[in-house]
């Protein structure tokens, strides 16, 4: 359900482009599916658009470290 939740994912954020959490979540979902690459593009645009999300800043540096 991973494709769903992504394909809401951007609807969502066509309504709300300013939200740090709709990519941290969409970020999540790739996360999830294995492709680190992508879920770090949605984590880094997350903390962008907030530099002080915290959970955003932790993913970065998660997916960072497992992808080194």
């Amino acid at each position: 359900m991973y494709d769903d939740a992504i394909k809401n994912y951007k609807k969502a954020i066509l309504v709300d482009p300013e939200d740090e959490v709709l990519y941290y979540n969409m970020a999540r979902a790739f996360y999830e599916k294995g492709e680190l690459e992508e879920a770090l593009k949605y984590f880094k645009k997350s903390v962008e658009i907030n530099p002080d999300f915290n959970e955003g800043k932790k993913a970065v540096a998660f997916i960072e470290k497992k992808l080194s």
